[in-house]
């Protein structure tokens, strides 16, 4: 409880995802890189054996595992995004819930009318 002693409600928090999309980012370069050696690497092989060993199914599954990727990754900004959004629509109203937490209606309307009063004032100065 404050020193006024004024009952209050108070929430805080805080999301932080550790640079989740950069780290995924890299990872997709990883994967990437590696399946493009993978590739090279049994070209290789293939051109030895003279076609007896074909790799042309594999690589139409690495570029479909690859798209996919990169799709999940923008769908996890979407909802990161959606997430972030409604924490904030949350924190107004939890904010705005506070401010008139113990007051009575006519306090609570002579507080608007002094911040309508205070917007008109400022619209005024400009």
């Amino acid at each position: 409880m404050a020193d006024t002693e004024v009952p209050a409600l108070e929430v805080g928090f805080e999301i932080d995802f550790h640079d989740a999309f950069g780290q995924l980012k890299t990872l997709d370069d990883l994967i990437g890189a590696s399946a493009a050696n993978a590739v090279r690497e049994f070209q290789k092989v293939e051109a030895a054996t003279k076609g007896a060993v074909s790799l042309r199914g594999a690589t139409a599954e690495i570029t479909s595992f690859g798209t996919a990727l990169t799709k999940g990754g923008a769908s996890a900004a979407r909802e990161l995004a959606s997430v972030e959004k409604a924490g904030e629509a949350l924190s107004r109203q939890l904010e705005r819930q506070t401010s008139t937490f113990g007051k009575s209606r006519e306090q609570i309307r002579a507080m608007k009318v002094e911040t309508a009063a205070l917007a008109a004032e400022q619209i005024r100065n400009l």
